[in-house]
């Protein structure tokens, strides 16, 4: 009997007090839904925490169990925490890594339906591309505008597959991806560096579209003109320095 693919899934949380009660049930209707599909492949839900306060920390160890909490001491910041991950999920044989964020802007049912698709599709990530047909509340226009130009700039500058590149809801296999998350910042600007790097690595890369909420939206991660531009300014740095750099290393290398 074929072995069932084994699937992490990752919940990026840090400083969410406010947000534990409704993460909870979220949480809950995951474990519902996943029940459905343990003939599909095996999983575990963990909450990793970056370093939240003692308040915060105390609330969710009086929401979930230790088996389901990683509580760190030190702040890493988002792309950090992803990294944690997948070292947890490498030193476990974990196949696949679904990303879920506890500010509560996504649904695990999307979630859910990208993890399906990645197992049984043959591919290397999934994104949780923002359905613009499915926004709950206000999409603030700084985000609006600047994940069209950063979208337009990815694929310009490197060919990016998906068109949210910023999206950090996504579905990675395991042991295609361990390798590239290391070349990535800690900060917020590790999705744009995934991004690049999935790109010249050619990863098979899908888009799939999924539900957003900013209704009473919670995030530690501000979206603010100075980190758009500061993401601009990455990205011009990964696609117009960085990318020939290594195309004329390895041409030297090669000897042609």
């Amino acid at each position: 009997m074929q072995k069932k693919p084994k699937v992490l899934f990752s919940v990026i949380s840090y400083e969410t007090f406010s947000k534990i009660d409704e993460l909870a049930k979220e949480l809950n209707l995951l474990k519902k839904i996943l029940i459905n599909h343990k003939n599909k492949f095996t999983f575990q839900i963990i909450i990793f925490d970056d370093g939240s306060s003692l308040e915060t920390k105390q609330k969710l160890k009086k929401y979930f169990n230790e088996n389901e909490l990683l509580l760190y001491k030190k702040n890493l910041g988002y792309g950090g925490n992803v990294k944690r991950t997948f070292e947890y999920a490498t030193k476990f044989n974990f196949d696949f890594i679904a990303i879920f964020p506890a500010d509560m802007q996504r649904k695990v049912d999307d979630l859910v339906n990208m993890t399906n698709k990645l197992i049984f599709n043959h591919c290397d990530v999934i994104v949780g591309k923002k359905n613009l047909n499915d926004i709950n509340g206000k999409y603030p226009l700084n985000r609006k505008f600047g994940n069209i130009l950063i979208s337009k700039m990815t694929k310009l500058l490197w060919n990016d597959k998906t068109s949210d590149p910023l999206s950090g809801f996504k579905v990675y296999k395991t042991d295609v991806c361990k390798e590239l998350v290391w070349l990535c910042q800690n900060r917020y600007g590790f999705d744009i560096d995934f991004s690049f790097w999935s790109s010249l690595k050619k990863l098979k890369v899908i888009d799939l579209n999924a539900s957003v909420s900013y209704e009473n939206h919670l995030t530690k991660i501000k979206s603010t003109n100075k980190q758009g531009l500061f993401l601009i300014f990455r990205i011009i740095i990964l696609g117009v320095v960085l990318k020939p750099t290594l195309f004329l290393l390895k041409k030297s290398f090669s000897g042609k």
